[in-house]
């Protein structure tokens, strides 16, 4: 698989050590993407905004708010709320990995692109 980051680029083959290092520093940019393929993904986005809720939200995690969505068989999906930087990076590794705990541990919901 291969890590895109906005401030990274590429990095085929990425490992999980190499998805700690890269989201962890925090200087990756604003989106990353985890893809098996150009059609088959799993995304970040950074959802910070200068809101209340926003600042609330970093107080209360310890992290700005992130957007996650995935893409398969042609269908594009996003989780319900906001994550955190720690459980985009959770779902990075069990996508990396092959289990399915990314698919169990949000509740995901079809959109449209």
């Amino acid at each position: 698989m291969t890590l895109t980051t906005e401030e990274y680029g590429d990095i085929p083959n990425v490992s999980p050590a190499a998805i700690d290092e890269v989201l962890m520093s925090d200087v990756f940019g604003k989106f990353a993407v985890l893809a098996r393929s150009e059609t088959e993904f799993l995304q970040i986005g950074n959802d910070w905004s200068p809101s209340e809720a926003c600042t609330t939200f970093l107080q209360v995690n310890g992290s700005d708010p992130w957007i996650i969505e995935y893409r398969e068989n042609g269908q594009h999906y996003q989780a319900s709320g906001q994550v955190t930087l720690n459980q985009a990076r959770m779902a990075f590794h069990s996508y990396l990995e092959g289990d399915e705990l990314w698919r169990t541990m949000l509740a995901w919901s079809p959109i449209s692109v």
